[in-house]
């Protein structure tokens, strides 16, 4: 199979996966999710379809509130191409560290989603994470 080829494939598979969540059928999208990293591989680390897939998982299990699995999750997608410096994945783990209770973890992240995403990262978010932030938040 080619690089081409399995790309598509993934690709499809995630989609499906997506599908499934939107329909709040999240084991079955976490099994295809993970059906997708199986075909990736080796390819696993460097993949930017990785770090969309282990984003993915971790949502699910944020919405769940299962900080735990989320946190194991999107600490994989930061750790992936494209995953160091995304404002989403570092403002779910700023918002997660905080449900957590580890302020000082959460500030640090949620600052780094502020600098990648500006306010607008925080716009559909509960107002207590920017709070968080608000005071160390340069004003123009």
């Amino acid at each position: 199979m080619t690089n081409s080829e399995l790309l598509s494939q993934v690709g499809d598979i995630m989609w499906e996966a997506q599908g499934l969540s939107l329909q709040d059928k999240y084991d079955d999208a976490i099994i295809r999710y993970r059906d997708a990293l199986a075909l990736l591989g080796d390819k696993e680390v460097l993949s930017s379809y990785a770090c969309s897939i282990y984003q993915n998982i971790g949502e699910i299990y944020w919405e769940q509130q299962s900080f735990t699995d989320a946190f194991h999750y999107i600490n994989l997608a930061v750790k992936c191409d494209g995953g160091l410096g995304s404002w989403s994945i570092h403002l779910r783990l700023g918002q997660i560290h905080f449900e957590q209770g580890n302020m000082k973890k959460a500030q640090d992240e949620l600052m780094r989603a502020y600098m990648g995403g500006g306010l607008s990262a925080f716009e559909e978010e509960d107002p207590k994470y920017y709070a968080l932030i608000q005071p160390h938040v340069e004003r123009e």
